[in-house]
């Protein structure tokens, strides 16, 4: 084996420095297109409806909600008070503070 010479050194370092630039330039890079791709999802406004998964959820706490305004509505007349609108609104209310905000806005038109 051969000794490298002080000039096959001084090739071999630059070079090592040229590839480190090039490497670090592109991790640089996808980086910055990995941020960006972030927030962009992030700048994305969702909604429930989006996912059939959610539009099914928010049917079926709609239809219970409303099952359950009739419940109170029926209930509220059987013991003789009135028409019982207030029940059902009282009951809406309630629902709407244990419900989770996407489900919210479905729930709000339900009473």
């Amino acid at each position: 084996m051969t000794a490298m010479t002080k000039h096959e050194r001084e090739d071999l370092q630059r070079l090592v420095r040229q590839r480190e630039k090039v490497l670090k330039s592109a991790a640089k890079q996808r980086s910055a297109e990995l941020i960006a791709d972030f927030e962009n999802q992030m700048g994305q406004e969702f909604s429930f409806d989006q996912d059939e998964v959610w539009e099914r959820a928010t049917k079926i706490a709609q239809e219970a909600l409303a099952k359950a305004n009739e419940q109170i509505a029926a209930a509220h007349l059987r013991r003789g008070h009135g028409r019982g609108r207030a029940a059902p609104r009282r009951a809406t209310r309630l629902a709407q503070r244990v419900t989770p905000a996407p489900l919210q806005g479905a729930a709000e038109g339900v009473t």
